[in-house]
Parts: C-alpha cells; structure tokens; sequence
C-alpha cells in the first residue's frame, strides 16, 4: 500500500523581513545590517526570500537567555513545542502540524544543522555553538526535501573569526537552571581556523519536585561538545570538518496532585495552554501559575519500588511489604514469612528503576564535512556530508496505584489472590539506536545575474531500531537478575519486548530559478523530484514490508520589494508526508 500525502498552501503576506534587526554605525545614523539566510541552498538576504521565516541573530540568542527550544519557540510566532512529556521526544509543530507520534522518525518538522537532517533528539541541541537560528514555516520539501510537512528549523553553526577570541558564559536562576558555556577560536595559521564550543549543564529543580521515593524530578543535565576547523588555502576553496558530541540525562517533568476544589481555585490563574484533567485531581500546563500547593498530594513515584516497600513507603494495611506478606500467607503463598518477603522484593526490584537512572539519556556523535569551490565564472560547487550515531532510553513510572504490578505478577505466579485496583501501565524503557547518512551536491550560480540558479542532488540514509519493554519487569534486565526472575514468574524479560526497526532512503533532484523582472519583481521557481523508500519490520507482530513512493515537490512564489523594511510575496508550494 502507498501513503502519499500533499498539503497545498498558498498566500499573499506582508512581511517584516526581519525577527532580529541589528543595525551599524555610520556617522550619526544607524542603518539596517542586512541578514543573510540559507534555507535556498544558497545565501541571500532575509527580504529577497518569498517565505515566512523568523530568523534569531547571535545577540539575540545570548541578550534573551535561550537555553532549550521551548524558549526559542516563545519568541517565534506560530511554533508550538511539546515539551509535556522531555526535550528528547518534543517536537516542533508549525501552524498546528506535527504527528501525534513521539517516534523522532515520524516528524512534520525537522531541525536541520547546518542545512543537514537531523531526526534524533532535536531537544538536546546546544544553542551555545549558534550563530543563526531560521525558522521555516509552511511546507519546504522543494528546498529541504524530506519530513518538513509543516515546516523546518535551520541551526547555523559559528564559524571562527579573524582574531583570537573566547568567552565564557554562566546561567543560573533561582528555579535551578545551572548551564556553564566556553567558546574559544580563531586563527592558526593564515588558511587555517579552528572553533571550539563547550557547554555543561546541572540544573536542579524546586525542593517540591521530590516525589515519595526520592526521585528528583524536573533535572537536567548533560553536556555539549563540537570542534570546528576551516581550511581555505585560496580564495576559491573552502572546507569545513565538524566533531559535536550531546550527552543529556534528564529526570522526567513533575506531575503534582492537589485536591478537586483547590484544582478549581487554580484554574483561574493558568494560562491557554493549560489543561485540567476530568474526573481527577490532576493539572496539566505550561509555563508557570499560582496554586495553593499545600492542599496537595505531593509528586507521587515509586520508580524504585523494592525501596518504597523496604523502607516503607507504602499505605500500611493497604500496599506495605507486612500487608503484602500476610496476604500471601493467607491466601496459601507457599515458604516461610521470610522467602515469600525475599520474593516479594525480587519481583519488586524487577518492577523497580535504580534512581540514578530514572528519566531519558541520550547521545550522540555526528561528523560534518563541507566543501565550497569557486569557479573562475563566478559559479561555485558545494558538496556536504554528514553522519550520526545516536543511542537513547527512556525510563519512567507512569502508574496510578504503585504496587499493582507487583501484586498482578504475584497473582499470574501463584494463583493466589491479593487485591489489584486501577492496573496501569508501570515502567516503560525503549532502547533506541539511531543512524544517519547524508550527502549533497550543488552547482550555484553567480548571485548577482537577473537570473540565478541552484542544482543539485541529494540522498539520505537512516536507520531506526527501538525495544519497547512494557510491564515485564526489565529491572531485571538492567540489575542482572534475569534468571532469577525468570524462575520466580516464568516471564523471560530479555524476550519480551517489542522490537521495530526502520529503515529509509530518500533521493532528490532539486533546482531553484530566481528570475528578476524588475529591480523590485523577483519571481521564484523552486522542485525537487524526490524519493523516499521506506521498510519496517515488527517482530512482535509480525508486520514487516516496504513502500516507496515518488512525486515532484514544487514552490512556486513573486515577491515584491516595496521598500528597504519591507516586501510582499505570494508563494504556492506543496509538500509530501511519505508513507
């Protein structure tokens, strides 16, 4: 079966063409810089391009603190970031589209750095390294190619200057935030540079974000590393190598609970994006608010539940470990008080996650290669490459009735009953390894001819593997009591889980004509002639196959320069979600 999804936009805006102005000293007046931008495959000015595009300057980035995409976002209009679950499975949305999957693999809106792909955990880039941010909003396959539905976010790197030159940075904030970042670079040798970029991060979170079993939730932490060096022996040729290294651990976000009636008192100071849960006392939002906290029932979590029933953190009489035992000695359990307790607790540690390492962690390893060459005609050749090594796990409790199951595994064991209320889902781990490859070749035109061009050819690569372990005790797994717990309950952890693996190969043929009619009319012929090739297995369930599905990309758009601040552009484009 072939999925071949288009979305047609078309429009006619009155543009700003500038998100971040900056501006240069001349005598007693201040003029406008102009702003160069790349999302074309080539550079031109923010105002001679047909899109709605925000664009975020160096300064910008450092004067308003941006430390994750949630905070880039607030400043961009029409961008959307899901950060409701952690900043390894958000995602952009533009114009209120984006899959309603949390798979990296399934994105609308895809971050590019440097203009390559990248479809891992876009929540973990560093905006320390950061000279541009552009932000692409509606379809951009004619000039981005695939997974760009809804739009695109282009991260442009710094590149070394002309001196010597370093900085160091430091964010704290009384919320916990503690990021320190080092920039150092320049020259080495007259053809030679080098930049490097450092970051750390150790954020904490309110003393209130503590859940029952200790957890700490709302952490951050993590570090950044890239290495950049610029060789231009001439004048003619250049070329870029980039090393950049992410490691993050973060604990998960803190989910509170207080009473009905003071849910409803708070309900008056959260904001749109907020939402109250039916039927519980529950309150999801983002951003901040001001709520009676003191009515609450605290950030409930027993993550390690051989901890929570050691040292008793359960309900005595209801969920505590005595209770548990003298259940099981009632119903028949067979052994001594003390072997049925050490079972109890195996099956618990099974079900447990070691603190250290509740939450997400991520890294990757991604190497950069870019070539420009130019021509003695003015025209220039420009080849980039790029691959990535990302491996990533989750570990989370998301249970209502913390000890549920460890009784329903108990009970599946022994027949014997001991009471089981609101079973849900406990913990989740989904071992991820993702890779990447990617390459392109452009032949560009001079910049300055009435009519200009692009070229070029692309393919990209990726593989996605993930184990999804739901409920099988793969605490198991991780403490090296496998057998142990397979002998206690017959459940062998290390078979059940659910295994999928993706692969595809995109391949496009793309140009962009530029046409100036007159000195203010410029129109625009952009298309790519893509294919996406795509095969899944899924052992579990046995699906397994592969589609692949072929069509021609276009954007068509005029933009009319009606002043120095400001244009006006139509523009049809059409954008493909492949199967």
């Amino acid at each position: 079966m072939k999925i071949f999804n288009t979305v047609v936009v078309a429009g006619v805006a009155l543009c700003a063409c500038y998100s971040a102005p900056t501006f240069a000293q001349q005598g007693n007046n201040l003029v406008f810089e102009e702003i160069v931008i790349t999302g074309r495959k080539r550079e031109e000015s923010l105002q001679e391009v047909p899109v709605s595009i925000s664009v975020l300057g160096e300064n910008l980035i450092q004067d308003t603190g941006i430390v994750d995409q949630f905070d880039l976002f607030e400043l961009v209009p029409g961008i959307h970031y899901d950060q409701n679950h952690d900043r390894m499975g958000a995602k952009a949305s533009v114009r209120g589209i984006q899959s309603n999957e949390t798979a990296s693999n399934r994105t609308k809106v895809t971050a590019f750095i440097d203009g390559m792909p990248i479809i891992g955990s876009q929540g973990s880039t560093s905006f320390g390294s950061m000279q541009q941010i552009e932000v692409y909003r509606g379809p951009q396959s004619a000039a981005f190619g695939r997974s760009v539905f809804g739009g695109a976010i282009n991260y442009i790197t710094r590149d070394p200057g002309d001196t010597l030159e370093g900085s160091v940075n430091l964010n704290v904030s009384d919320y916990g935030t503690r990021i320190l970042a080092g920039s150092f670079g320049g020259p080495l040798t007259d053809t030679l540079g080098f930049q490097l970029e450092a970051e750390k991060e150790d954020s904490g979170a309110p003393s209130d974000y503590r859940s029952t079993d200790g957890t700490n939730y709302g952490e951050r932490s993590g570090e950044n590393l890239s290495a950049k060096l610029v060789w231009a022996p001439s004048d003619a040729f250049t070329a870029e190598l980039m090393f950049s290294h992410v490691k993050t651990h973060d604990t998960p976000p803190a989910r509170y609970f207080i009473s009905e009636d003071a849910r409803d008192a708070c309900a008056g100071t959260l904001g749109v994006d907020s939402i109250i849960t039916m039927g519980m006392a529950g309150i999801y939002q983002i951003g901040t608010m001001d709520c009676d906290w003191s009515q609450g029932a605290g950030i409930i979590g027993q993550n390690d539940r051989e901890k929570f029933l050691r040292e008793g953190g359960g309900v005595v009489g209801v969920n505590d470990l005595a209770t548990q035992v003298a259940n099981a000695q009632a119903a028949g359990a067979p052994g001594t008080a003390a072997e049925i307790e050490a079972d109890i607790l195996l099956i618990a540690a099974a079900y447990s996650i070691p603190l250290d390492e509740v939450g997400n962690h991520d890294e990757r390893d991604r190497v950069t290669l870019q070539l420009d060459y130019l021509l003695d005609n003015g025209h220039a050749l420009n080849f980039s490459a790029m691959t990535s090594e990302e491996s990533y796990i989750r570990h989370f409790d998301a249970s209502a009735d913390y000890t549920n199951a460890i009784r329903a595994t108990w009970n599946a064991m022994t027949g014997f009953y001991t009471p089981v209320t609101n079973q849900q889902r406990t913990i989740m781990s989904d071992p991820t390894d993702i890779s990447e490859e990617y390459a392109e070749l452009r032949w560009i035109s001079p910049g300055e001819e009435r009519l200009r061009y692009v070229v070029g050819a692309s393919v990209y690569k990726y593989n996605f593997v993930t184990l999804k372990y739901f409920n099988a005790g793969y605490g198991a797994v991780m403490g090296g009591f496998n057998d142990e717990f397979e002998a206690l309950t017959g459940i062998d952890q290390e078979a059940a889980f659910n295994a999928i693996v993706e692969d595809a190969t995109t391949k496009g043929l793309f140009f962009n004509l530029a046409y100036d009619f007159t000195d203010r009319l410029t129109g625009t012929l952009e298309g790519r002639f893509q294919s996406d090739n795509v095969s899944g297995v899924d052992p579990a369930s046995g699906n397994s196959g592969s589609i692949e599905t072929t069509g021609f990309l276009p954007r068509l758009s005029f933009n009319y320069k009606v002043s120095e601040e400001m244009s006006l552009y139509a523009q049809y484009a059409k954008g493909v979600n492949p199967g």
